[in-house]
C-alpha cells in the first residue's frame, strides 16, 4: 500500500491511501495473503494487556521501575524512515540499470560520455549511507519500547524492555566519551580515506596498479581491434 500522511502525525487517521493491492502486505509479514496484518490501534490494548501498563517494579529498571510504558513509537520517524530508505534504493536503480546498458551496449566495457551519469555515479555513493542509516533509525526506533520482540515462551517475568538494556554501571560523561573517540577516530579515517581515493583517482591506473596497465598495453599490442577501456578492472 502506497500511502501519504500529515508531516509530525501520530496516529492513522490522517493517512490517505495513494495505490493499494491487497494480499501484499500480508505476503510479506505473514508468507500468505489472507492473514490480515494488524495496525496500531489494534496492538496496543493487545500489548498492554500480554505485557501489562507499567514496568515492573524491579531493581532492573533502576528509576523507571513502576513508570508507564508507552507502546507507541514516534510513527513520523517510522512512516517517513521506512519511505526515505526504499526510496533511495528507487532512485538510484533506474541509473545504475542505465550505466550497464550504456557500458555494454557495444558488446565491450566502454566509459559513459554522459558528464551526467558521471556525476550521477559519484554521488550515488551517499545513496547506500543513507539509506542504511534511515533503515536502521527505522527498525531502531520503530520497535519501542522493546530491545527485541518479546520472547513470551521463555521466563514471562523477561520482556526485554529497553528500560532494562540501560547499564547502570556507565555514566553520560563516559558514553560522551565514547562517542567522541569514536567520532573522531572514524573522522580521522574518513580524511585519509578520500585524500587516497582523489590522490589515486587523478594518478589513474598508473599509479595503483602499473602492472596491470603493462599487461594491458602487451595485449593491445597483439590485438588492435580492442576497444574495452575497463578490461584491466576485470
Amino acid at each position: 500500500v502506497l500511502t501519504v500522511g500529515e508531516l509530525g502525525a501520530q496516529s492513522c487517521d490522517k493517512i490517505t491511501p495513494i495505490i493499494e493491492v491487497p494480499g501484499v502486505l500480508s505476503f510479506l509479514a505473514h508468507d500468505n495473503f489472507d492473514t490480515p496484518v494488524k495496525g496500531i490501534q489494534t496492538l496496543l490494548p493487545e500489548y498492554e494487556a500480554k505485557f501489562g501498563t507499567n514496568l515492573p517494579n524491579n531493581p532492573l529498571y533502576g528509576e523507571r521501575a513502576g513508570q508507564k510504558i508507552d507502546y507507541l513509537p514516534s510513527l513520523e520517524v517510522s512512516y517517513w524512515g521506512f519511505r526515505g530508505m526504499m526510496a533511495l534504493g528507487g532512485i538510484v536503480l533506474p541509473f545504475y540499470l542505465y550505466a550497464l546498458w550504456v557500458t555494454r551496449k557495444k558488446g565491450v566495457g566502454t566509459v559513459p560520455e554522459s558528464k551526467l551519469l558521471k556525476n550521477v555515479a559519484v554521488w550515488s555513493i551517499l545513496a547506500p549511507f543513507f539509506g542504511i542509516s534511515l533503515g536502521w533509525i527505522f527498525t531502531e526506533m520503530g520497535r519501542q519500547p522493546f530491545v527485541v520482540a518479546p520472547n513470551l515462551q521463555g521466563d514471562p517475568s523477561i520482556h526485554l524492555f529497553t528500560a532494562a538494556a540501560i547499564s547502570p554501571g556507565v555514566s553520560g560523561e563516559e558514553i560522551l566519551f565514547s562517542l567522541l573517540t569514536l567520532g573522531l577516530l572514524y573522522g580521522v579515517l574518513m580524511v585519509v580515506e578520500v585524500y587516497l581515493l582523489i590522490k589515486y583517482v587523478k594518478a589513474g591506473v598508473v599509479a595503483a596498479m602499473p602492472e596491470l596497465v603493462q599487461s594491458h598495453h602487451e595485449d593491445e599490442s597483439n590485438d588492435k581491434s580492442k576497444r574495452d577501456v575497463l578490461e584491466f578492472a576485470y
